[in-house]
């Protein structure tokens, strides 16, 4: 060859190139860097000659690809340098190899390969060679070694064979049919839908960012692995696979996978020696995963044979004809796996060691897993997008890969389903000492050392521990002359007040249960948790609309005190009732073990007896015990505040009785915040929960309080208000979500799966707590205690843990992070979508206060309170989330809608107006814009506010309007604009905004005229 040629792009060439085109670190992320290390004396420029040789052969280290990616050219010889860097020390390679990385490369000049000698000692050196993935694959690699170092030796290497004969191979009319019969065999796989993988990420995406993890297998576990696929007709790619899909399984409790799978792409012998970018990543199909590892081994083997006797279509073409959108934030495939198998080249004398870099640029994809084989070892080698995962979550993962594949390899004849994550569980001890008295009997030991402090104030009055015993004292004795014993349930039907308090200790004196019934609750309901509590006995101020029950008033006759001593730590102290799914309110039976153990020693939020607490929770919510008995057990003052209070009026409470300590429930706490955070000032600290809480907010507090001490507080009602806590850091910006912490003292929580095991970090399961702050269970309903009070497999000591259907994962700093409920899965056009992503999405957006999604008519549909009118939420929404959980439509409200306990009542949400047809072309620009679009996707009537992802555009559709747009107008889109904003009105209004501009840098004809000093 004496000229330049000429040769198409293959489709899979043609995707790397788009892909590099968004920058130079984009560029840079399909750089492959492999490191030769050669020992003994070698002749510089005998490498020289030999890296020459080498490009002189292969037609694809001789190539450049065409501006606009049309065609790339094949040049009849290249002259290649290979500069010698002389390191004084060895530690200078990774700064070399670093700078060789991350250097981009211009595509459209060859060679789009770079080599360095790096000499670390006179009798060693490293040759650095890159390859951009446009030319060569990780195959192509091998081929390059091989052929270098035959060169080296002085030998001739394998014929070549012909980059551009290959590429007109996979376009000639054969390819075509061979082509057309595969398209048919993906077309049946995916008849009915394509389930997209989704990975339980931990931060939202912002740019690409890549990271890269190594970790050794360990080498009886490989060869086990290739014992196994020999004795079941399965090669170690596929084996590997196998134990892989397990995990994916497991981590994303998806049974229907679709992981992106690694072919060669080099169908005939002359391949085996050719560089070039063959690579194809098929979109294999696996699951679901029942019975054994060897019975799962022997489907994933004949899926994967299937997959790889249809692999002649690009993945490119076959995503089209799939009809999947394919984009950077919503890719198809974001987990790939593959096998790579390398061997040290044979230079004959010399030692020669092959090895990669073991850093990352950029990443592809969410997840690109491979094992690395040389000889009889193997690494782990893991390539992620470091943006949406952290390093230590990524690690976990790796480990529990290696752990599930010793256990399968090892005995295969284990359930898929009982193979384990974890070789050993996290047993961390929370237990401290703590009291075994009564509720009741800890306050007589307050009241006894401070019989004149301030126990609690309410509006103006005051009442101190010495009234407070003698008053709840005289009552506790009517109570037992009314009949009242250990284990019965009295009724308190109160509001906010001094009384109130005096009725719950008088009940626990008396040996009794409290009930809180709330006075806003209508007749029907405090009737029905009357009768279901057992209750005949209620302490009121006034008769009750409670027909059939006795009521008592606080105040009674008599002077005789009384105070029962507790029989036992597992004595009921209250019953709360809380929603059932069923629509029957369940009573949870709490007992005086599970309140002491909340309050004893109270680390995660100490109270002094000179703090002043406040008490605002809800009458019914659990937290009341906090504010309540957290106060009035450390000899400190409750602070009663009115009844639904304002933000304002709290605020002038918070500092006219200079109260130190208060708990909010999530949605007040922002409320407080997004007003005016100096409100907390006169507060040491504040503690949030009850519903997520805020990153936003909570860097707010920070920001503007440096001092107070900010703390998120997570547990339900069945394990006792708290069952983990997190203090917020100092440094806390609000970049990471909220996590609700750890353990707070003699308090267990695990992360399980649906088997009960425990589960390693960054991996989602369920919350189940154990410990003495799990209440007795539900009041008549053993059924429904039974199933969610279950026998502590963990403990060793016969006690229950209770399973919270809360969804979670554990942080790799042993913080969880709670993820919503497990039941809050929805399913819209077929995508699996968790609403609390999408409502986390939009609450991140600064002018957006709250934020919940719901499903209407299959529709996700978002409400939001915000300060200001704000930009379209559903463009913001786009920006990082993929077009399928993006919300069909955002209703903005004053405020959502909440229960008696403050938590957003969704029921209540109004019914969204849904808009009807796409919105018009309505300037020159959306016209022409809209005819260019309508023309190349074959579709008509596209509104200038329609996706055209979801219209099926991809990228060649792109590159042809953009050249359509550039011949019609002089301004050239670029693809970063089209794939950020896919409309037609976000393109038109960049198209005036680029011609507005032109417009103004440009003079006038009579401009020029009068410079030229032409008279006019």
């Amino acid at each position: 060859m004496t000229v330049p040629l000429r040769v198409p792009l293959s489709d899979a060439q043609h995707e790397v190139w788009l892909a590099a085109q968004f920058g130079d670190q984009a560029n840079a992320a399909y750089n492959w860097t492999w490191l030769l290390r050669v020992r003994g004396v070698l002749g510089r420029d005998v490498v020289v000659a030999a890296v020459q040789a080498l490009v002189d052969r292969h037609q694809a280290l001789r190539t450049g690809i065409a501006a606009g990616g049309e065609y790339q050219v094949v040049h009849p010889r290249v002259a290649v340098e290979v500069p010698v860097v002389e390191l004084a020390s060895p530690v200078g390679l990774a700064t070399v190899v670093a700078a060789a990385e991350n250097r981009p490369f211009d595509l459209a000049s060859a060679p789009l390969a770079a080599f360095q000698l790096v000499a670390v000692a006179p009798d060693e050196h490293v040759l650095v060679v890159t390859a951009h993935h446009v030319i060569a694959d990780g195959f192509s690699l091998g081929v390059i070694f091989d052929d270098l170092a035959a060169l080296l030796r002085g030998d001739e290497p394998a014929d070549a064979g012909s980059f551009a004969d290959h590429l007109r191979w996979r376009r000639s009319a054969e390819r075509a049919h061979e082509i057309a019969d595969a398209e048919r065999y993906w077309a049946d796989r995916f008849a009915d839908g394509f389930p997209r993988l989704r990975l339980p990420t931990d931060l939202p995406p912002t740019l690409p960012a890549g990271g890269r993890l190594q970790l050794p297998v360990p080498r009886d576990t490989l060869a086990a692995a290739r014992a196994l696929g020999n004795r079941h007709g399965a090669t170690l790619f596929t084996t590997l696979l196998a134990a892989f899909a397990a995990f994916l399984t497991r981590l994303t409790g998806q049974d229907d996978l679709v992981v992106g799978v690694s072919t060669a792409g080099r169908r005939f012998p002359q391949d085996a020696h050719l560089v070039a970018h063959c690579v194809n990543l098929l979109p294999v199909r696996l699951g679901p995963t029942r019975g054994t590892f060897e019975q799962w081994l022997t489907e994933v083997r004949d899926t994967v044979f299937d997959a790889q006797d249809n692999d002649q279509v690009p993945l490119a073409r076959l995503l089209r004809h799939l009809g999947q959108v394919n984009t950077p934030s919503d890719p198809a495939l974001p987990v790939s796996f593959n096998v790579e198998t390398t061997r040290a080249p044979d230079l004959g004398p010399f030692d020669a060691e092959l090895s990669t870099p073991g850093s990352s640029r950029g990443a592809p994809r969410a997840l690109s897993v491979a094992f690395a084989v040389q000889g009889d070892g193997a690494d782990l080698d893991v390539i992620y997008r470091a943006d949406l995962l952290r390093e230590g979550t990524v690690r976990a993962w790796m480990t529990a890969i290696l752990t599930l594949l010793h256990a399968a390899v090892t005995d295969p004849s284990l359930p898929v389903a009982d193979l384990p994550l974890l070789s050993e569980i996290d047993s961390r001890n929370t237990t401290v000492d703590y009291p075994s008295a009564g509720v009741h009997e800890l306050f007589a030991r307050q009241a006894a050392d401070n019989p004149d402090a301030v126990a609690v104030v309410s509006n103006q009055d005051e009442l101190t521990y010495r009234d407070l015993d003698r008053r709840s004292s005289r009552l506790a004795n009517h109570l037992v002359e009314r009949g009242v014993r250990a284990e019965s349930v009295v009724g308190v039907h109160l509001g906010r007040s001094a009384d109130l308090v005096i009725a719950f200790l008088a009940v626990l004196k008396a040996g009794a249960a409290y009930l809180p019934l709330d006075l806003a609750y209508p007749p029907e309901r405090l009737s029905r948790l009357v009768a279901d509590s057992g209750v005949d006995l209620v302490i009121a101020a006034t008769d009750p609309p409670l027909p059939g029950v006795t009521w008592v008033p606080v105040d009674t006759p008599g002077t005789a005190e009384l105070s029962v001593p507790l029989r036992s730590p597992d004595q009921l102290a209250y019953i709360t009732y809380t929603s059932g799914s069923t629509g029957h309110p369940k009573g949870v039976m709490v007992p005086h073990r599970a309140v002491v153990r909340l309050l004893e020693p109270m680390s995660y939020a100490p109270i002094h007896p000179t703090d002043r607490v406040l008490v605002s929770s809800a009458i019914p919510f659990d937290v009341l015990t906090l504010e309540l008995w957290g106060t009035l057990l450390r000899g400190a003052t409750a602070v009663l505040s009115p009844d639904a209070p304002t933000v304002e009026s709290l605020g002038r409470l918070l500092r006219d009785q200079r109260v130190t300590s208060a708990w909010f429930i999530a949605s007040l706490f922002h409320q407080i915040v997004d007003t005016d955070p100096q409100l907390l000032t006169p507060l040491r600290q504040v503690l949030a929960g009850g519903e997520a809480v805020a990153a936003r907010q909570v860097a707010a507090v920070v920001n503007a309080l440096p001092g107070l001490r900010v703390v998120n507080g997570y547990g339900p009602t069945e394990c006792t208000t708290f069952a983990t806590t997190w203090t917020a850091p100092n440094d806390f910006t609000g970049a990471e979500p909220v996590p609700i912490g750890g353990p707070i003292d003699n308090t267990t929580v695990y992360v399980l799966d649906p088997a009960l095991r425990p589960l390693p970090a960054g991996i989602p399961g369920e919350i189940y707590i154990g410990g003495p702050g799990v209440a007795r269970g539900y009041r008549s309903r053993a059924a429904l205690t039974a199933d969610k009070f279950l026998p502590d497999p963990f403990a060793g000591n016969g006690t229950r843990m209770y399973r919270t259907g809360d969804k979670a994962r554990r942080r790799p700093d042993g913080l969880i992070e709670f993820l919503g409920r497990v039941d809050d899965q929805v399913k819209v056009r077929g995508y699996r979508i968790e609403p609390g992503e999408v409502s986390a999405t939009l609450a991140a957006h600064p002018d957006v206060r709250q934020a919940v999604t719901v499903v209407h008519e299959d529709r996700l549909v978002s409400y939001v309170v915000v300060d200001r009118e704000p930009e379209d939420l559903r463009a913001h929404a786009a920006r990082t989330l993929p077009e399928h959980m993006v919300p069909s439509t955002v209703v903005v409200l004053p405020e959502l809608p909440v229960t008696s306990t403050g938590k957003v009542d969704r029921a209540a949400l109004p019914v969204p107006q849904w808009r009807s047809g796409g919105v018009a072309p309505r300037t020159d620009t959306e016209r022409l814009l809209a005819g260019l679009w309508e023309r190349t996707l074959g579709h008509s009537g596209i509104g200038v506010d329609d996706n055209l992802f979801s219209l099926g555009a991809h990228s060649l559709h792109i590159l042809r309007v953009i050249s359509q747009i550039a011949a019609e107008t002089r301004v050239e889109v670029p693809l970063r604009v089209v794939f950020e904003s896919p409309t037609i009105r976000a393109q038109s209004a960049y198209v005036d905004n680029e011609s507005a501009q032109a417009k103004k840098a440009r003079p006038s004809i009579l401009d020029e005229l009068d410079a030229m000093g032409i008279q006019r």
